[in-house]
Order: C-alpha cells, then structure tokens, then sequence
C-alpha cells in the first residue's frame, strides 16, 4: 500500500514549515500545492528546500476558485499525490512525530477491518497558552485518512462520504490545529466572511448541517 501526504497552502509561510517537517519521511510521497494568489513568499521558501531534497517532497501551485471551494482544493492535491491512501493535513496543522510513525500501521488496520477512511481527534489551539480550553470543540473529529476511491464533497469544511468509517482514538494520533495562533483579529472578520459564503453556496446545493456523524459535521 502506497501512502501519500497532501498539503494545500496559501500564505502559509509561518506554519507550512511544521506541517511538512510533521509528515515527511512518513508518507511515500508529500504533495503540496500552493494556491496561485500566494503573496507571503511561500513559492521561494519551497524552491529554497528544494536543493536539500526532502524523501519523497513534491510542490506545485494551483488555482483555488470559490466554485469549488476546500473540497475541490483537496481532491485536488490528492488526485495528483496518486497513491492508493491519502492523509490530508492543513498547512496550519501538525500531527507529533511518534503519532507520524503509526500512520502506516493505521492504513493496514483500515485495510483489515474493511474502512474506507479514518477520523481523527483534532485539538485548536487558540493561543499556545491554550486559555479558551472550553472552546476548542475537542475532539472535533476529522476524515483525514482515505483510500484513493473517496472524494470530499463541499466548499467548507468539506468530508468524504465514507462506506465504512475507523474512529481512532486521540492517543494514536491527534491533529494539532494553529490556524488561531497564526491569524490576526483583522484576518478573521475577512475569512468568516469568505466561510459564510462558502456555506451558502453548499446549502443552495442541498447541504443539511443536521443529522450528520460526529466525524462528518464540519
């Protein structure tokens, strides 16, 4: 079984670094796709790496569109990763280094019980003093880890439909999720507005917020 990493960024700089260094060496291959209105230095941070070499690190740009929102953006970069199972990790988010090794061990258990994707707990970190505690949704289960037949659906928060779902338990493996420690007061107000537009568009396409799972709400 061939496993790939896929990341998609834009203006990612302060924390693209961590989410790679989180997943390299521990997939066969890392695919990260930048989105083309990039303007942070992200591109020339990359095209830097790319004399070190990275086991298996590839990257490439491409073009988010509204239209298709999240959902398009990672079907996106899993579709070029083309790799029998897909893990998917925002580039504001790292997994540690001793849960990294049990990704492997995670798809062969998927495999034997039949699962087509696998959700993960994922902690939000507000702040690294962690000081909303009762706001961080935990354990905010999130598809992560699928075969190469699953596709996400939406533009927010997207989700794969799964046939048959594995739950694993935060000791295995947690997503550690910094989009709050890295965006501004000022970024929010503009981002929650891209959201709502994004939900609009889903919901005027026949997405029902209610009565999902647990590991599929968004």
């Amino acid at each position: 079984m061939t496993l790939s990493g896929c990341i998609i960024a834009r203006d990612a700089l302060r924390s693209l670094p961590a989410a790679i260094a989180s997943l390299i060496g521990h997939v066969d291959r890392l695919l990260v796709l930048v989105d083309d209105r990039t303007r942070d230095g992200t591109q020339a941070w990359l095209t830097a790496l790319d004399w070190l070499k990275p086991a298996g690190l590839v990257w490439d740009t491409f073009t988010f569109t509204e239209v298709g929102g999240f959902g398009a953006a990672f079907n996106e970069v899993r579709g070029r990763a083309d790799c029998d199972w897909a893990f998917v990790l925002d580039a504001d988010e790292t997994i540690d280094p001793h849960h990294a090794r049990n990704l492997r061990m995670l798809v062969e258990r998927a495999v034997s019980q039949g699962a087509d994707c696998v959700a993960f707990a994922r902690i939000n970190w507000w702040n690294l003093g962690r000081t909303h505690q009762k706001e961080e949704w935990f354990p905010d289960r999130q598809l992560r880890l699928m075969r190469r037949d699953r596709w996400y659906h939406w533009r927010a928060h997207p989700c794969p439909h799964s046939d048959r779902l594995m739950i694993v338990e935060p000791d295995e493996l947690v997503i550690h999720h910094f989009n709050l420690v890295y965006r501004s007061n000022a970024d929010w107000h503009e981002i929650a507005q891209f959201y709502k537009r994004q939900l609009e568009l889903d919901i005027a396409d026949g997405r029902n917020l209610t009565g999902q799972s647990e590991a599929q709400r968004p």
